[in-house]
């Protein structure tokens, strides 16, 4: 019966975690996807399912997971290594001192006591909150505009006259990064991704420092109330700038036949966006229209190709 009991108990966590999971998941593609289709300008007009969400959700934690992996992790790998030979060399050097004579000795021990015990000197503290607090300034001054910039850029399909063209002709850097997304260039556009990346590490490191340096202070959620919000706004835009910066433009063109061969007659090169269990969405390059085709209308659908929605049809 006990055994019983704990695999009930198991399944009821496991359940539990895997909901909690999924709805994580499903959160992050939910703004990743919204983010894109407004970029394009397309947001609103179609839905997509829940199993869609997770999925593009999943693969915005396994990007930023295999880039920190080659960037971040070497970095901490190194810093961490230096840290540790500072250690070593450090511990060695105070235990030679301290063995040589009783005087040094104690002196040792008075630093490593001082070291320990530096967050019972208030003033201490006091000053390194300050400093994290001109960091936190430094950084949401740089870093907030910088989150911005992406989401700034919408309607790129309808061309330069569309409403999302006006932010880029007021702000150079937008326009830049504008140009960068509509030539396709990844290596441009997915290194602006990285240093947003790198902004959110920064915000989560000033929150954990002004936590750990206010800790046993009174009001402290008070404290560290600027350094939550910073962080939770670079959260909140992360996965959006995903959707904008790393999220191919890429789709299948794809050619219907009708009954009567009129149905796209006339049409430019068609990408398909999207499909249900009764219509196609598809983006007509030549006019430039988002159109909602009936299944029941069409013979056959052929897709051959993929091509970027800003490039020559079948460009890879």
């Amino acid at each position: 019966m006990s055994l019983l009991k704990g695999i009930a108990a198991f399944s009821g966590w496991l359940t539990g975690a895997l909901a909690g999971v999924g709805a994580i998941l499903y959160a992050l593609g939910y703004l990743v996807t919204r983010a894109h289709l407004n970029f394009l300008g397309v947001s609103g007009l179609f839905d997509q399912n829940s199993f869609f969400f997770v999925q593009e959700g999943a693969m915005f934690l396994a990007d930023v997971a295999v880039i920190i992996a080659r960037t971040l992790l070497p970095l901490v790998v190194v810093l961490g290594t230096i840290a540790a030979l500072l250690f070593l060399a450090g511990y060695g050097t105070m235990r030679i001192v301290a063995s040589r004579s009783p005087v040094q000795s104690q002196r040792v021990n008075r630093w490593k006591g001082a070291i320990v015990s530096w967050r019972e000197h208030l003033l201490l503290c006091q000053l390194v909150y300050a400093a994290l607090l001109i960091g936190f300034f430094f950084h949401t001054d740089i870093y907030l505009n910088e989150f911005n910039r992406p989401l700034q850029i919408s309607n790129v399909l309808y061309g330069e006259s569309s409403p999302g063209s006006a932010a880029a002709s007021n702000d150079p850097a937008i326009a830049d990064l504008r140009k960068s997304l509509l030539a396709g260039d990844e290596e441009r556009t997915h290194a602006y991704f990285f240093t947003l990346l790198f902004g959110e590490v920064l915000a989560g490191l000033l929150l954990m420092a002004a936590w750990h340096v206010t800790e046993g202070w009174r009001w402290q959620p008070m404290w560290v109330s600027l350094f939550v919000i910073s962080f939770i706004i670079c959260t909140a835009s992360l996965p959006m700038t995903y959707g904008v910066l790393w999220v191919s433009s890429k789709y299948p063109i794809v050619t219907f036949s009708s009954a009567d061969d009129t149905l796209t007659h006339g049409l430019g090169t068609l990408y398909l966006l999207s499909k249900t269990d009764t219509e196609f969405v598809v983006w007509d390059a030549g006019g430039k229209n988002l159109l909602w085709i009936p299944k029941n209308e069409i013979k056959w659908a052929d897709v051959r190709r993929v091509g970027n929605l800003f490039g020559p049809a079948g460009h890879k």
